[in-house]
């Protein structure tokens, strides 16, 4: 049997704008209020909640359903600004051609929507044509740029210095990880300790 379609604006399923209660201390929870509020009134907190400084920065990613994901979480992290580098999209830039997609991330789609719990309209979404580009406006923006990666010179996360007011954080591709081309352009190179079997997070995490 089919599922009731919800009813907009009626009982317990009303919007959850309507019942949302922020606070503008970003270390406050985020409680529900008794009774509804100005709509952009919980906009504007929220907003005076996000990180100004900080960059996610997904370096040829594969799956528009992880993509979407990740700007979920970032929406969640209070991130504001998600660059997407899709290296091959030009003619001469392309470096793991086996790893590439040849086409932007649509935010528009329906899967990334659907990923993002439409994040993506809250969010601002950047594409990028190659990774060296990205790494130059980062550096000329004064971003103090981390590679996640596992190498020699890799720190674990823990023991990283975040403190910086502007930050891009690099993530790599789901099969191949970073190019060595990221790797070498970042400031700082780091892990996330895992404790169990496997040795990473994927993408979407």
């Amino acid at each position: 049997s089919k599922m009731p379609r919800r009813r907009r604006g009626k009982g317990p399923q009303r919007s959850r704008w309507a019942a949302r209660d922020v606070s503008d201390d970003p270390d406050a929870p985020q409680r529900v209020a008794e009774e509804s509020g100005n709509r952009m009134e919980k906009i504007d907190a929220l907003v005076k909640r996000k990180h100004d400084g900080l960059v996610v920065v997904l370096e040829d990613p594969y799956d528009e359903g992880n993509a979407g994901a990740v700007i979920r979480s970032c929406d969640a992290f209070g991130v504001t600004e998600v660059w997407f580098v899709h290296n091959g999209l030009d003619e001469g830039t392309s470096m793991r051609k086996h790893v590439e997609r040849y086409e932007e991330m649509d935010i528009d789609s329906t899967d990334m929507m659907k990923a993002s719990s439409s994040a993506t309209r809250w969010m601002v979404c950047r594409t990028l044509r190659s990774t060296q580009h990205a790494l130059d406006e980062l550096r000329g923006m004064e971003y103090r740029q981390f590679a996640t990666c596992f190498t020699e010179k890799s720190v674990s996360l823990y023991q990283t210095d975040l403190t910086s007011k502007k930050m891009a954080l690099w993530v790599g591709n789901e099969f191949e990880g970073l190019s060595k081309l990221a790797i070498e352009g970042c400031d700082v190179e780091l892990f996330i300790p895992m404790r169990g079997m496997i040795q990473s997070l994927n993408l979407s995490v």
